[in-house]
Order: C-alpha cells, then sequence, then structure tokens
C-alpha cells in the first residue's frame, strides 16, 4: 500500500515519463495469425515459423494472410501525409483525390495500366539510378518485358541487322509471321514467303577490294605489338587474338573486305604518329590506301567498319581535326544502332562468346568516347540512354574486374550533368540539387572497391588504368561545379559588377571544384609522370589536364592563401607539358594552358613565378637518360625495348 501511495503522489508528469518507451526503440509485435486477430488474442508461438498456441491446441491450421493495420502516429506522420498529399496533387492536377475512393481508383488505374509516373523526372534517371544501377541488372528486369520492340534479320551475305518497334520491317517480319500460320496450306505459299524474304536482303556486300601491298611480317607484328601495349588500352576495341590472325591471314588473301584493310593500316598510322623520328613516307603510304577506301568503310554496316572508324576518329582527334572525329563516331554510333549492339537481345545466337565479348567492349568504349567528344564540344549526344541494355563487357588485361562498369556510369553522369546543367533551353540547376548531386557521386566513388581505386596495388599499364580512372570522376566532379565556381569568382572578383548573388552552397561547389582541379593535376603531373604512364600523344592525358589548368588558373584571378599551392602545381603541370612530345591537339591545348597561366602572372606582375614554356612543346621524359627512342617510351613503363622503330 504504501508503495501505491507513494507511486500516486508523484507527478503525472514524471509517471508518464518514466512509463515512456523512446520511439527509436518501440518495436510491434510479430504478425498475428488470422485466427488470433479474429479472435483478438495473443498470438503465442516458441519459433517464429511454428505454429501459435492457440491454433495448435484447437487443431487449425495456422495461417497468416490478413494484412497488417498500419499504425499511424499523427505526431510523426502528420508531415510526411501531407508532404505524400502535396505531391499527389502536383502529380496529377486534374484529378480529383479528395477520398480514399478516389485515390484507391487511382492506384486500380495505373495498376491495370502498368504504367509508370514520369512527371518529375520527364524520363531522365536521377544521380543515384545513373551511378548505383547496373546495366547488367537491368537487363534481366528489361529482358521480361512483354512487349516485344525488337527484332534481329539477316541479309542475303548473313549479316545481322537491329528493326526497332517502329521500324516497317519489323511489322513485315510479323505479317510474315502471321501469313506462315493461316497461308501454310494454299497454293503457291512457299513463292509468297520468298518473295516476302527479299525484303530482308538489305543490301549486297560491295566492300570486297585487292589486298594492297602490305610491309613484312616482322613490322607488321611489331606494330601490333606495340599497339595493343601501349594504345589500345585506352580505347579498347579490338579482341587481339582474332584481329592479329585476321592481319596476317592477309598475306595468303588476293581480296579482302575494306574495313579490315583500312583498319590494319590505321592501326599503321597510329604507332607511327606515337613515334619521333620522320616516318612521313611510310604513314603517306598507309594514309593513302586508307584514304582511298574509305567511301566502302562508311557504306557498309558490319562490326570491323566499326572498328575502323574509331580509329580513324582517334587519329583525326590527335591531328587537330576535333570535327573530322565528331563525323566519324557519328557514322560509327548509326552503323552500331543498324547492328544492334546497344541491345543485348540483338546479339544474336550464332555469335560465339569472344565475338559477344567483343560487341559489348565496342560499343561501351563507342559510348565512352562518343559522350567525351559530345561533352568537350558542346554538343548534343548522340546516343539516348533509355535505349540501351546492353550488357557491360567482362574486363580483360589490363583492365580490372568491374572498371569498365565504374568507368561507363561515370561517362553516364557526364551525360546526365550536360542534360540538367549546360542544357541550352533549361536554367541552371539550383546550387542545393547540383549539391546533392555531388554528394551523390562522390559517395559512389568513395564506395568503389579497392581493386579499381587504389593505385598503390599496381604498376605499368594497371597503374594507368586505376589513374586515369580517377581523372575522369575528377573530370565529371568538374563539369558539375564547374558553373557554381565562376559564379562565386565573378561575384568576388567585382563585387559591384552586379553579379549575381550566392550562397552557402554554391561556395561549396566553388571550392569542391577547385579541390577536384587541384587533385586531377596532381595524378596526371605527379603520379603519371613520375610512374611513366603519361601518354601525351595517343590518348586524351593532355586534354584533361589542360581542363583543370584553367579552373587553377582562374582561381589565381583573386590573392588567396591558396595561391602559393595553385602556382605550384600549375608549374609542375605545365613542365610536363613542355618535358614531353605533343601531338598537334595536345600541343593546342597545352598552348592555350601556358598562355594563360601566364596571362595570370601578369596580372599579378610575378611572371617569374609560372615557367614561361618555349615552344614548340616537345622534349623527354626526366626520368629517361636515353635520347634517340621513340615517344612510347616516355609513356610506359619497362617497355623501352618494344619501342625502337629501328628494330621494326
Amino acid at each position: 500500500m504504501l508503495a501505491t501511495r507513494d507511486r500516486k503522489e508523484l507527478p503525472e508528469e514524471t509517471t508518464k515519463n518514466r512509463r515512456r518507451v523512446p520511439f527509436e526503440k518501440r518495436k510491434r509485435a510479430s504478425a498475428s495469425c488470422d485466427q488470433c486477430k479474429l479472435r483478438r488474442v495473443k498470438c503465442q508461438r516458441w519459433a517464429p515459423e511454428a505454429p501459435c498456441d492457440a491454433c495448435t491446441r484447437g487443431g487449425q491450421e495456422c495461417v497468416t494472410s490478413l494484412p497488417r493495420k498500419k499504425r499511424i502516429y499523427s505526431s510523426v506522420d502528420e508531415a510526411r501525409y501531407r508532404a505524400v498529399d502535396t505531391l499527389l496533387q502536383k502529380l496529377f492536377p486534374n484529378r480529383s483525390l479528395d477520398t480514399a475512393e478516389q485515390i484507391y481508383q487511382l492506384i486500380k488505374e495505373v495498376d491495370d495500366n502498368g504504367s509508370t509516373v514520369t512527371t518529375l523526372t520527364n524520363g531522365k534517371s536521377d544521380t543515384h539510378s545513373i551511378l548505383s544501377d547496373s546495366s547488367n541488372t537491368s537487363v534481366s528486369r528489361r529482358k521480361n518485358a512483354k512487349r516485344e520492340g525488337q527484332s534481329v534479320v539477316h541479309n542475303t551475305d548473313g549479316r545481322s541487322r537491329y528493326i526497332g518497334p517502329s521500324g516497317t520491317l519489323f511489322f513485315l517480319s510479323q505479317l510474315k509471321k502471321l501469313l506462315s500460320k493461316t497461308d501454310r496450306t494454299s497454293p503457291g505459299g512457299n513463292e509468297k514467303g520468298e518473295s516476302i524474304q527479299q525484303a530482308y536482303a538489305l543490301e549486297k556486300r560491295n566492300d570486297i577490294i585487292p589486298v594492297p601491298e602490305l610491309p613484312s611480317p616482322d613490322f607488321v607484328n611489331r606494330m601490333l605489338s606495340i599497339y595493343f601495349e601501349s594504345i589500345h588500352p585506352d580505347m579498347m576495341i579490338f579482341n587481339q587474338t582474332q584481329f592479329s590472325l585476321e592481319v596476317n591471314k592477309l598475306y595468303t588473301l588476293t581480296n579482302a573486305p575494306a574495313a579490315t584493310v583500312c583498319a590494319v593500316f590505321a592501326v599503321f598510322v597510329s604507332v607511327l604518329d606515337c613515334q619521333t623520328g620522320d616516318f612521313s613516307e611510310q604513314r603517306t603510304q598507309f594514309w593513302s590506301v586508307i584514304l582511298k577506301n574509305l567511301h566502302l568503310v562508311v557504306s557498309g554496316s558490319g562490326l570491323r567498319q566499326i572498328q575502323c572508324l574509331m580509329l580513324l576518329a582517334q587519329i583525326f582527334h590527335n591531328s587537330n581535326e576535333r570535327n573530322t572525329t565528331w563525323n566519324l563516331i557519328g557514322v560509327a554510333v548509326r552503323i552500331a544502332y543498324s547492328m544492334g549492339l546497344h541491345r543485348e537481345g540483338a546479339i544474336t545466337t550464332t555469335d560465339g562468346q569472344d565475338e559477344k565479348e567483343t560487341k559489348r567492349i565496342v560499343w561501351w568504349t563507342l559510348y565512352c568516347y562518343e559522350r567525351f567528344l559530345s561533352v568537350s564540344l558542346g554538343r548534343p549526344s548522340t546516343i539516348e540512354d533509355s535505349w540501351i541494355n546492353i550488357e557491360f563487357p567482362k574486363d580483360i588485361y589490363p583492365l580490372i574486374d568491374g572498371y569498365t562498369a565504374a568507368q561507363c556510369r561515370i561517362f553516364k553522369f557526364v551525360g546526365h550533368v550536360c542534360e540538367t546543367i549546360y542544357h541550352p533551353e533549361q536554367e541552371m540547376l539550383p546550387s542545393s540539387i547540383a549539391r546533392n548531386k555531388y554528394n551523390d557521386i562522390h559517395t559512389w566513388f568513395e564506395q568503389l572497391p579497392s581493386e579499381i581505386t587504389d593505385s598503390s596495388r599496381y604498376a605499368g599499364q594497371k597503374l594507368r588504368a586505376v589513374l586515369l580512372l580517377k581523372v575522369y570522376y575528377y573530370w565529371a566532379t568538374t563539369l558539375l561545379t564547374r558553373p557554381y565556381f565562376m559564379k562565386v569568382e565573378q561575384a568576388k572578383h567585382d563585387p559591384t559588377s552586379g553579379a549575381e548573388d550566392f550562397d552557402s552552397d554554391d561556395e561549396y561547389l566553388r571550392d569542391r571544384c577547385y579541390e577536384d582541379s587541384v587533385k586531377s593535376v596532381r595524378v596526371l603531373s605527379q603520379e603519371m609522370w613520375l610512374s611513366s604512364t603519361f601518354n601525351s600523344r595517343s590518348w586524351l592525358d593532355v586534354f584533361f589536364a589542360y581542363s583543370s589548368v584553367c579552373i587553377l588558373a582562374a582561381s589565381m584571378l583573386r590573392r588567396t592563401e591558396k595561391c602559393e599551392d595553385t602556382k605550384a602545381d600549375l608549374e609542375g603541370c605545365l613542365t610536363v607539358f613542355e618535358s614531353c612530345h605533343l601531338n598537334g591537339t595536345m600541343a593546342r591545348f597545352a598552348s592555350v594552358s601556358k598562355e594563360l597561366s601566364q596571362l595570370i602572372s601578369e596580372i599579378h606582375g610575378t611572371c617569374e613565378e609560372v615557367p614561361y614554356l618555349q615552344g614548340p612543346l616537345n622534349g623527354a621524359n626526366p626520368n629517361n637518360s636515353s635520347g634517340a627512342v621513340d615517344v612510347l617510351d616516355y609513356g610506359f613503363h619497362d617497355f623501352h625495348w618494344l619501342y625502337s622503330m629501328d628494330t621494326l
């Protein structure tokens, strides 16, 4: 009685607080069976999967099928339900959704139609889905779609062609199937089928040309070795074994496909363009063969045509012909579409496993390179992501498992950035949303397996692949944050100019842009350069350095505490430009970087703090003491014996 009296004497608020269970620790009991729910008794079991005591005693089957009542805590869920109500009003502005019956009717309509709401996203993937959605996972989901919207047909030469759901030929194939069911017994049915089959003969093969005179087998094998060891890993498009066999087979053939011949000679030109000696005569001979037959390559439609066009696009890009590169890659994408390389279901059963993997490699390499061109040139992409469901390829040497998938997601994100931030018909994204996107990709990249991000594990080409993935990532993040960087810099540089005000999110993005540019420059000018994995000739290393140098130079317009570190990073990067051999396009990027940095220094009156680079931009990696070796020595560790042109 005393205990009871004492408890009653306690204040009511104290009693409630002592008996209350904190919300985060509340747990609902296990789901009751149907009988216990109806009888409103406690459903007790000795194990979660065992029948309850009441059903056991009554000899009844213990079944749980009735839906569990949803508890609604007004203090907790009121704000959430108000937000959901607002969302419904915005998604369906013309629908009355005031009662539960009206909402249930809407749910039924959505279920019956199998439709999804795309009002807010307008069909575009958000950042999280771009980065986290696995292409290989989405393939299985899309394969189960009821709609049959694609078809693969073959012409008279056996070449496969992809026909989409709106294609007239796709409709004709459906009509043929219908006729085959209803016209099997009618006279002349076979003749009708044969006449319809003629529609599948899209074109005859007319790209066979005489095999031109080839260099010696030793020369060819040497060139192939250099190409696959040093150039191909950055732009993987071939099955090395298969392609090498085709090249050697040309010695026994009188005629061969034009695309194969041009691809072989394009490999020769790619290697010669990376040499420091005078090979203009040989290059002219090889290049004339390509130009003579290029029209046959462009008018064809096969995997070798795509590979050849990508090789030529790379050569033109390195020769300061970026617009020609854009045109050739556009043709390659069209051919890839015609083959159905973007659709997993278009890879036919007649393709062997190696051929399937080669098609996947070609598609995703083409995808990334086309995305790079469209972004760097500021032009609309030719590729629509929503049409793609082909799987990522299996990574082969020197790439590590999971590398290609990560690289492709970065380039997908780059395309998403251009659609949401740089679209000419849309206003710049609010900085708060851009900040969320940055945090999304930053978190995703930090959570990647260490096997594809930890550069301390590798050397040579594997090290280069890991470092290049970081460079791609920093390029993507600076593309996202660069507009906000410029917005803040303009406002701070001249507060009286009437520049748009900025907030904390703008400053956050400005700082991330600067920091990621510094990291990119250091990866390129320190880690890559000192490990002899910096490629100044055949790939885009100089371009990515140039992109970051422009941001660092802009950050020096205002004197801040980071100016000294920024000048050191600029000096290191420009020294690398001075010390390596550069082709036409990369020499132009390096020259712009040099002039921009010198201009910033002149504004501050400190010209001596930025090295004045003398042109032309060429030289040698200081890590190499040898003199008369070709430029590939400067870019790739421990392959010096391979690249001496004297032995070719």
